[in-house]
């Protein structure tokens, strides 16, 4: 029952609108603004009709909300365990939403739709850091001054590029396009200009230059089939020309008409695509070798290419189809690039800025220990060797904010990591504390963020409130309502003429999952109404039926004909889940008749809970002092 109460009660406590925002009344000393009160209003699906007398209904109910929620925190209800829990149960489950902001993505998506446009031609000189990163980063600078004084890049890249392949192709990539490579190097590629050299970019693997050759409109996917006849490993001249003697065989068959698909199956060697016909996942630009993607694209869709080699061996390629990039980004691209998006490292620049402003919002604390003392006891730690810890690391290393981060934290952390360690002539140890502290940052990030974040400290609230409201109700309306039976017969006493049968029916009302179904179990009922338990048992996934007696405004007739007893109404379609329902009359009361309690109890309960809310309400009233702004009040209902 909680949760069906609290969606409904929720939009009550929206808190919307800055605290200097016009005050539109008070309780006490907490004050209730104008855009509070709208945005509940608005958000509020239950709300009456919209304008000045949907607000003037509305108020009263707002304003009687807000007094319920402080006697339930002047009752202690928001200490709570259970309620405690509750909302930190929902905080869990919404938190995620905030810590990628739709917005953010939204930004990420458009970048990544304009560098979709284009391909770009790449040249690239990799320098590993290797065990002498020092002389590594001496290397990388020198080839940068030399290509940017003019020397030909494919011979800077020949001379110091530690890519095997550079000594052949002068360092040269291919074309690349979005999502090709890691984000931190696109970002670098596509903010360098045509015929540039980029900046020097140090990766945890070694420093990197790119020359941007060229660029062209970009050419989008393409769905291709392949054979491939592999080179075994370590093969030899010979090897590979019985290699290329079985390709040129295979292409002469299908010159000759043969199935390409069938030949795929029966002798590629690319497992992966051989079961389905030589087809291959759908491919962009820079995903394949360059001499491989030329050859697709060089085809015509259906055209077969003609045998080439590659390093892993001969390929006959059949194009199948291409698919162009969209020119516009319409709500089909942008899911599809959201998609890409949040699956790629580019979605971690969103938590980056998010730890760069935690550290500038709630700075890092001086290290309280020495850090050559720190790395000698976290080398013997990790290596579960005894030590004494650091002098002064009893209490906590460092604080984010105010929240202490302890040398516990910190050695677990560098235990669980110690498998990422790169081999540098530092100690590991710095390589671990350098992804330590954002980390923690970002736990803090996450523990905090209606520090951070006004709109998630705002549900939150309404998470609160909405716990609040609905335990205080329990306690003072509903369970007492539904428990005290002396006083629901009291009330049912005074009250017995609201508690008559108008003209009425016994019947049994059936409802079924569609339209179809109830006109089949209508003809079944017809035939046998006695027997309409074993009617519904053969349809017992799809039909319910309920037995009781129905004021006849209440029971389900699309036709509209006066009710007869024995008769089988026509089916009602529900138009919100096109479900149906029927009844069948099985005894008629034409004239009022007096209900029993036992007949209204489910009545007398509700119209209990309503006097007893009214009258909890005024006490509340009388407790507390509600003032409202008369000004802001006429204002308001002025610009409806």
């Amino acid at each position: 029952m909680r949760k069906t109460f609290f969606t409904l009660f929720v939009a009550f406590f929206t808190i919307s609108g800055s605290a200097s925002a016009q005050t539109l009344f008070t309780i006490d000393k907490d004050s209730f603004s104008v855009p509070q009160f709208v945005a509940a209003y608005q958000k509020n699906s239950a709300a009456p009709a919209a304008g000045a007398n949907g607000f003037k209904e509305y108020f009263p109910l707002y304003i009687a909300s807000k007094l319920k929620i402080k006697e339930a925190k002047n009752l202690g209800l928001d200490t709570l365990p259970q309620l405690v829990a509750e909302v930190e149960n929902l905080r869990q489950q919404i938190i995620p939403s905030y810590l990628v902001p739709d917005k953010e993505v939204d930004k990420l998506v458009a970048e990544a739709f304009l560098r979709s446009q284009k391909d770009i031609y790449l040249a690239h000189i990799f320098i590993a850091s290797g065990t002498d990163s020092l002389t590594a980063k001496q290397r990388a600078a020198e080839a940068y001054q030399r290509a940017q004084k003019g020397v030909r890049f494919s011979e800077v890249a020949k001379q110091f590029s530690d890519d095997p392949s550079a000594k052949i192709n002068g360092g040269d990539v291919g074309f690349i396009t979005v999502f090709t490579l890691p984000y931190t190097l696109e970002n670098l590629i596509y903010t360098t200009p045509v015929g540039k050299v980029s900046p020097v970019y140090h990766s945890k693997n070694g420093y990197h230059i790119f020359l941007n050759k060229k660029e062209r409109k970009a050419i989008g996917e393409m769905n291709a089939a392949q054979i491939l006849i592999a080179f075994p490993p370590g093969a030899t001249d010979s090897d590979k020309s019985k290699s290329k003697a079985l390709v040129d065989s295979l292409y002469n068959s299908i010159q000759k008409g043969d199935d390409f698909s069938l030949l795929a199956k029966a002798f590629s060697n690319d497992v992966s695509s051989a079961p389905f016909g030589g087809v291959l996942p759908p491919f962009s630009t820079g995903q394949y070798e360059s001499v491989f993607e030329n050859a697709v694209y060089a085809l015509q869709n259906g055209q077969v290419s003609k045998p080439f080699a590659t390093q892993y061996g001969w390929h006959i390629i059949q194009r199948i189809n291409s698919l162009p990039v969209p020119a516009i980004l319409n709500q089909t691209a942008a899911q599809f690039l959201r998609e890409k998006v949040v699956q790629t490292d580019r979605i971690n620049t969103i938590k980056e800025a998010q730890v760069q402003r935690v550290i500038s919002e709630a700075p890092l604390s001086p290290l309280t220990v020495n850090g050559a003392e720190l790395w000698s006891y976290t080398e013997s730690a990790v290596n579960f060797q005894s030590a004494a810890p650091p002098a002064g690391a009893n209490k906590h290393l460092f604080l984010i904010g105010i929240e202490p981060v302890t040398l516990l934290e910190w050695i677990t952390f560098a235990q669980e990591n110690r498998s990422a360690t790169e081999p540098e002539h530092r100690p590991f140890s710095y390589l671990f504390w350098n992804n330590f502290i954002p980390q923690k940052a970002f736990d803090y990030y996450q523990a905090h963020l209606e520090n951070f974040n006004p709109d998630f400290k705002d549900q939150i609230e309404e998470l609160k409130e909405g716990s609040l409201f609905f335990e205080v109700m329990q306690q003072q309306v509903w369970a007492p309502a539904q428990k005290d039976t002396a006083a629901l017969f009291e009330y049912f006493t005074k009250h017995q003429l609201d508690y008559t049968w108008n003209k009425s029916a016994d019947a049994i009302t059936f409802y079924a999952s569609d339209v179809a179904t109830a006109k089949e179990v209508k003809k079944a009922i017809e035939k046998a109404p006695k027997n309409w338990r074993e009617v519904v048992a053969q349809w017992s996934e799809k039909v319910a039926a309920d037995s009781a007696r129905f004021n006849w405004e209440a029971i389900p007739d699309s036709a509209k004909k006066p009710l007869k007893k024995g008769t089988v109404t026509a089916p009602v379609v529900n138009n919100t889940d096109s479900s149906a329902s029927f009844a069948y009359i099985v005894n008629l009361y034409n004239n009022p008749q007096p209900r029993s309690f036992l007949q209204a109890k489910g009545l007398v309960i509700s119209d209990y809970q309503a006097a007893l809310e009214k009258t909890w309400v005024e006490q509340l009233k009388k407790k507390h002092t509600v003032t409202i702004n008369q000004k802001a009040w006429d204002d308001l209902l002025k610009q409806q």
